[in-house]
């Protein structure tokens, strides 16, 4: 093999990695999924489960009234459902409201905490404080069906489940970045679904809406930034399943401004890598947990450093030879490593192309990612983290 070729091999591996997660494997999830069929919910000797939903609440004032009433609204029985509201040292006016809802529902449950600590933090104490067998963990800005928390939580009559995640369906107004937010998520939606009916391992709910037995809750670090998945991976750990319900629906607006969601990648990049760290052991081994955990998030988490690969090994194949196919590879990726900053000038004129718009949301949150790999390599002290701004 000459050098030449060395480079080519090298050049491909990196985008074949991309291709595999991107594309091939949520084909492959769907090729499975046929010869599993339709699988039935068993049915229940004790009825549905007793409930304790759990909210961490910051500066949710603009949402936290329509919540609580969306809450007490469905249709589960009353009796077997309690609310429990940990109010995170919020400088808005979110513990008077939470005084007021109390009047309205008296079974409403809240804590006010007199100094910030984070989701993480706030999560590990309102579990502690939960009195059923089930824990439903949301978000203030999410709004469910009437039958979500039944769709959600009947599938515990199986032994074996021990989270469901709900299906979150998304609102965009169309500005902005909400188109290209909806299309990721919902494509994340059928990933995650396929992956809990055909292995019974969906890696990470959204963490928004899912529910989990109470007994396989571990408590998060408080410096953890993505607390959803790293509760997911610990129930995954003890044997137990994880399943996503599509009929389980629930309705959050996506955000429309690209530097909101940037810094919420960020973010989320930089909890990724730490839950990398915690659960590597399932990449040591291989059953469909390692599969999905791989397929799905770690080349995902990755995708920065592969992108950043090919292109440098691109160069070398360009120069040496100037006709090849090689050349024109490296113009294409200058072109898509700056259309971000093209995008933004687009922006200004107004000039509108869905899928440009689509190329340039891809490497402005592959940047995000590589940022918050920075920032896990730099450390993380603390847990507490400002909500997008919807």
């Amino acid at each position: 093999m000459s050098s030449y070729q060395f480079f080519q091999l090298l050049f491909w591996i990196p985008v074949g990695f991309l291709f595999y997660s991107y594309f091939l494997y949520p084909v492959i999830l769907e090729v499975v999924s046929v010869f599993k069929g339709k699988k039935q919910i068993p049915a229940s000797v004790i009825g549905l489960p007793s409930v304790s939903i759990l909210l961490s609440s910051y500066n949710e004032e603009k949402v936290l009234v329509e919540k609580i009433r969306n809450i007490f609204n469905c249709d589960y029985p009353k009796d077997k459902l309690e609310v429990i509201v940990g109010n995170d040292c919020s400088s808005d006016s979110t513990k008077e409201i939470l005084n007021k809802l109390k009047v309205e529902f008296p079974e409403l449950v809240f804590h006010n905490y007199n100094f910030r600590r984070g989701k993480p933090a706030v999560l590990n104490d309102l579990v502690k404080e939960a009195n059923h067998e089930i824990i439903l963990l949301t978000d203030a800005n999410i709004l469910f069906d009437k039958d979500a928390i039944i769709k959600l939580t009947e599938h515990f009559s199986d032994l074996a489940i021990g989270l469901v995640g709900g299906n979150i369906l998304n609102k965009a107004s169309g500005k902005g970045i909400s188109n290209q937010e909806k299309t990721y998520i919902y494509r994340e939606n059928r990933i995650k679904f396929l992956e809990g009916k055909n292995f019974g391992c969906m890696i990470g709910p959204f963490g928004g809406f899912y529910a989990l037995r109470k007994n396989l809750y571990q408590a998060i670090p408080e410096n953890f930034l993505v607390d959803d998945f790293y509760i997911c991976m610990n129930v995954l750990k003890q044997k137990f399943k994880s399943i996503s319900e599509s009929k389980a629906i629930a309705y959050e607006e996506v955000s429309e401004d690209w530097r909101q969601e940037y810094k919420r990648k960020v973010r989320i990049s930089s909890g990724n890598f730490q839950n990398l760290i915690r659960f590597e052991i399932f990449l040591l081994r291989f059953n469909s947990i390692s599969f999905c955990f791989f397929s799905h998030k770690v080349l995902r988490w990755l995708g920065p450093f592969f992108i950043l690969t090919a292109f440098l090994i691109n160069i070398p194949l360009a120069i040496s030879d100037k006709s090849s196919i090689y050349y024109y590879l490296l113009l294409m990726q200058v072109v898509l490593f700056i259309s971000p900053f093209v995008q933004r000038l687009l922006e200004a004129i107004p000039f509108e192309n869905p899928i440009w718009k689509s190329i340039s949301y891809f490497y402005t949150m592959n940047f995000a990612l590589l940022v918050g790999w920075f920032r896990f390599i730099k450390g993380i002290k603390s847990g507490v983290w400002t909500p997008t701004k919807r």
